[in-house]
């Protein structure tokens, strides 16, 4: 089809839908469903001769009528876009929540520094407990601190030839954790023994 033959179908398609338009406006007219306020106006615009405000008010319904129709597909186009903007935010804030809960697990991920059978969350808090353990050490043998100083190098060693793959805790859920000072204990044992070691101010 041409696009002169598409023009035409347009038209003609323009003038069935105006027809039919025009014919729901008489069918109101001949069961008295007359809008008065739209038929004073082509009253005035007939300057009173009703034969004329026929007319008009027909003409004037069918513009109604119309302004209702796109009333209607306005209203739809609206709720369509409100429908879309809702989605879009729901997959925002399925991101979001996404986002947060993938940092919350990173962040209760264990690394890879263990000693004394204790699995430290950060390399800070190995180094934290290690300083300690130096510092008790200092009044002991040079045997013991040289035994301690293997100890923490071969904990760093063995942390730093594993592969940059962290432990994740939800892989553990079953297991029964315990953890305090930043430190997570493989053992209720290596716990207990902590605490003994540890006492709360």
């Amino acid at each position: 089809m041409g696009m002169f033959d598409k023009v035409k179908k347009t038209t003609i398609n323009s003038r069935l839908y105006e027809e039919k338009l025009y014919e729901a406006a008489l069918e109101e007219v001949e069961s008295g469903e007359i809008r008065k306020g739209l038929y004073a106006k082509a009253l005035s615009k007939a300057e009173g001769d009703k034969e004329k405000a026929d007319g008009i008010y027909l003409k004037l319904r069918v513009q109604s009528i119309m302004d209702d129709i796109e009333t209607q597909q306005i209203a739809i186009r609206e709720k369509a876009k409100s429908y879309e903007a809702h989605q879009e935010a729901k997959k925002i804030e399925a991101t979001t929540i996404k986002t947060n809960t993938s940092k919350a697990a990173k962040n209760n991920k264990l690394s890879k520094y263990s000693i004394d059978g204790i699995q430290f969350r950060t390399k800070i808090d190995f180094d934290a407990y290690t300083k300690g353990l130096e510092k008790a050490a200092e009044k002991s043998s040079s045997e013991d601190k040289e035994a301690l100083d293997k100890r923490i190098k071969d904990a760093i060693e063995a942390a730093e030839s594993e592969s940059d793959e962290i432990i994740d805790l939800s892989n553990h859920n079953k297991e029964e954790r315990y953890s305090i000072d930043g430190i997570t204990f493989k053992t209720k044992s290596d716990f207990e023994t902590y605490i003994a070691s540890h006492p709360q101010s």
